[in-house]
């Protein structure tokens, strides 16, 4: 596996990460609906929108600031993480305050973790001491992942959505001290 590092979006990216939007479209499962839409007809449009919320800027109902990062192994877009720097009720419960996902032929090799380790950095960095984050009950990968990374169960959602595991990370822990940022070495 190459050096991966989190970085923002970008034009510089925009055709690595249409790859990886069309590697999930092939497989029927379209990540970048609604306030994401744009993923599919404006590159440019969308990642001035995905930096403006990362300002705090024309951000839809109920989202809060956040900072999408695309997760880069030399230079090809390979995933993506979404480092929100707030939370809600319904994030709480559904969301969390990271969202990540995997190129699904970059999958089982290190790549959600290092994404998510890098994220929680970055809250902790933020201030945060807390962080929760859900997947879905039957998504074992991403529990694996999360536990690996330190994260504690606590009650699942009691939204009547699909079942969501939640946990919840201690920043101020062991595991989440003295990690680089955004780059792992090669």
């Amino acid at each position: 596996m190459g050096r991966l590092e989190l970085r923002r979006p970008s034009r510089e990216l925009s055709a690595s990460f249409a790859l990886l939007r069309d590697a999930f479209m092939i497989r029927g499962d379209n990540r970048w609906t609604e306030h994401r839409d744009l993923a599919h007809t404006d590159l440019n449009a969308y990642i001035d929108l995905l930096n403006s919320w990362s300002h705090g800027r024309l951000l839809p109902e109920g989202m809060v600031p956040a900072d999408e990062f695309w997760i880069v192994e030399d230079n090809v877009v390979v995933g993506e993480i979404d480092v929100r720097r707030g939370l809600t009720p319904y994030l709480s419960e559904i969301g969390g305050q990271i969202g990540y996902l995997v190129h699904p032929e970059h999958r089982n090799r290190g790549v959600a973790t290092f994404a998510l380790r890098s994220a929680l950095d970055i809250l902790k960095k933020l201030g945060w001491r807390e962080v929760v984050i859900t997947c879905l009950d039957d998504n074992a990968a991403s529990a694996r992942v999360i536990e690996k990374c330190a994260g504690k169960r606590i009650a699942d959602s009691n939204v009547d959505w699909p079942l969501r595991r939640r946990y919840v990370f201690y920043c101020g822990s062991a595991e989440l001290t003295d990690r680089s940022i955004h780059r792992r070495p090669s």
